[in-house]
């Protein structure tokens, strides 16, 4: 039987700014029903139109964008059996791997936690919601990979492209209220007084308001 070795080779142009759209999208960079035009982001990753072509009509395969036009793209707008639907998804995949995850997470990494934290409520009362959208990614992020559950953070991912836009909404409510705010403190603590099992209620309840009210504006 003949074996076949992984033949090496760079990453391609379409893959990175696959990788950069879809994080703007899972980080609210984008908001629901806007519109994209290819070239435009062709200029902004400072690439040709076909790696933006190509990386866009992957997005649009996964569902994470629409067909607006020959080259014009729109970010959906989450109707509310999709955010019944990614909600549920998320809770279940999101507070699995915390489960795992947490137990995992080093005095270094939560030193990390509190530093996004601590730029994600300077940017809150800055009212930069944007950067508060990025850090809140970002914060979530770090605690689902110290799973290793590859595949299951992949999912995850998915749900956050689909349901990232709409985050938006929730600003300048959610400064208000500190809703969020409230539950990654509370996360942060438990991981530092060692009660990790209770970290992944956090991240449910964080999920939960989330819901509560992007559900309340879509009704």
């Amino acid at each position: 039987m003949v074996k076949i070795k992984p033949v090496a080779r760079e990453e391609s142009l379409s893959s990175k700014v696959y990788r950069q759209l879809k994080l703007a999208l899972m980080s609210g960079a984008y908001r629901p029903g806007e519109k994209i035009t290819i070239r435009a982001i062709a200029e902004a990753a400072g690439v040709s139109f076909t790696p933006a072509r190509e990386a866009v009509a992957r997005l649009i395969f996964e569902g994470a964008l629409e067909n607006a036009g020959p080259k014009t793209v729109i970010v959906p707008i989450l109707d509310r059996a999709a955010l019944l639907e990614v909600t549920a998804i998320r809770k279940s995949l999101e507070c699995m791997v915390t489960d795992v995850g947490a137990p995992a997470i080093t005095q270094a990494q939560i030193r990390k936690l509190w530093q996004i934290q601590e730029r994600l409520e300077r940017a809150m009362d800055a009212s930069n919601f944007t950067e508060v959208l990025r850090q809140n990614e970002e914060f979530h992020f770090l605690v689902y990979r110290q799973s290793n559950y590859a595949n299951a953070v992949q999912m995850i991912e998915s749900c956050w492209v689909r349901v990232g836009p709409s985050l938006n909404l929730l600003y300048p409510e959610f400064s208000i209220s500190r809703e969020g705010v409230s539950n990654h403190n509370k996360l942060l603590k438990d991981l530092e007084s060692g009660r990790a099992s209770r970290v992944s209620e956090h991240i449910r309840a964080d999920i939960e308001a989330g819901f509560a009210s992007l559900s309340a504006l879509i009704d």
